[in-house]
This record gives structure tokens, sequence and C-alpha cells, in this order.
């Protein structure tokens, strides 16, 4: 929901397979999430990261991020969806 050490987290899981499946271009999505929100740590683990991945990766990583922040959050959705019922 936008905490960008939560995030961080989740980066940090993702590269190193723990709770989830391995997955660095998921984990680069998430750095990348965590550094648009301020996160130093976050940032400084997104450019370490991209040292280990190919172009087409870091790209796939950011179109990732760029997505999941494009789509409306749940509490939008829940009013939203709030609205309708009550027409």
């Amino acid at each position: 929901s936008g905490d960008r050490d939560a995030q961080n987290n989740f980066g940090v899981m993702y590269v190193k397979g723990e709770v989830v499946q391995q997955d660095v271009i998921e984990a680069y999505k998430w750095f990348s999430l965590a550094a648009q929100q301020g996160s130093v740590g976050a940032a400084k683990n997104r450019d370490q990261l991209s040292l280990m991945l190919s172009g087409d990766q870091i790209a796939e990583g950011t179109k990732r991020a760029v997505l999941f922040k494009s789509r409306p959050s749940e509490s939008a959705l829940e009013v939203a969806s709030l609205e309708q019922l009550a027409e």
C-alpha cells in the first residue's frame, strides 16, 4: 500500500528467495517502487542488483513497476464498488 520499507523488504525477499520464489526482476520492481518514494536503501539495492541484470531484465522490472504504480489502489477500488452499490 505504498510503504517504502515494506516494498524494500519485498525486494530483499525476492532477491534471496525467502518465503517467495527467487525472482530478480520482481525484486528490481519492488526496489524501484521504494526508491521512487525516497528509500535510499532501496535505491542502493536496486543499483547493486542492476549490475547483475541484463538490459532486458531491467526494462522488464521497470515496466512492472510502472504497471503496478498505475493500477488503482485497493481502497480506491473498494470506494468505487461501494458507490456502485449505493446507486
